[in-house]
């Protein structure tokens, strides 16, 4: 199963997972025009045939155009998904927090926390919406009852 996790924002972090080829991570920095930004996010969530594509589901922002922006983005994933019949799995941002035990903790200390834990998958220069979109996506496995590996001994399922 070839599944994609978004952390959606302008700095979108993207996690990839394809069993027997393992993760891609990275970010896509989008343009600041919204009319471009959303037609780069919407080739990106195209850029391949997905069995399930999952993101970071977000309750609310504090500032008005951040949610409208947030809409946008989910919009264009559920959009794609339908023309395309892939699953979709929203994983809520606290459940992304538990995974890590990080609730409450500083997205800085839960990043460089990840990035050491999982220094085999994560890249030492990681963003923290790399390492969201690569915990949103175990998370995402999880929820589709699908095998992963995370490490040399570590093959879960």
């Amino acid at each position: 199963m070839k599944v994609i996790f978004f952390d959606t924002g302008r700095n979108s972090g993207y996690a990839v997972h394809t069993p027997g080829d393992g993760w891609i991570i990275g970010e896509k920095n989008l343009p600041y025009d919204l009319g471009e930004r959303y037609y780069e996010f919407e080739k990106l969530v195209k850029s391949n045939k997905w069995d399930l594509i999952a993101y970071e589901k977000v309750n609310r922002h504090l500032g008005t155009a951040a949610a409208h922006q947030y809409g946008a983005y989910e919009g264009i994933i559920l959009k794609c998904a339908f023309e395309n019949g892939t699953e979709v799995i929203p994983i809520y941002v606290q459940t992304i927090k538990k995974r890590t035990g990080h609730v409450g903790k500083p997205k800085e200390q839960m990043k460089e926390e990840c990035i050491k834990r999982y220094k085999h998958i994560l890249p030492a220069d990681a963003t923290t919406n790399m390492v969201d979109a690569f915990i949103g996506c175990i998370v995402a496995l999880e929820k589709a009852g699908q095998k992963y590996d995370i490490g040399e001994d570590d093959v879960v399922s």
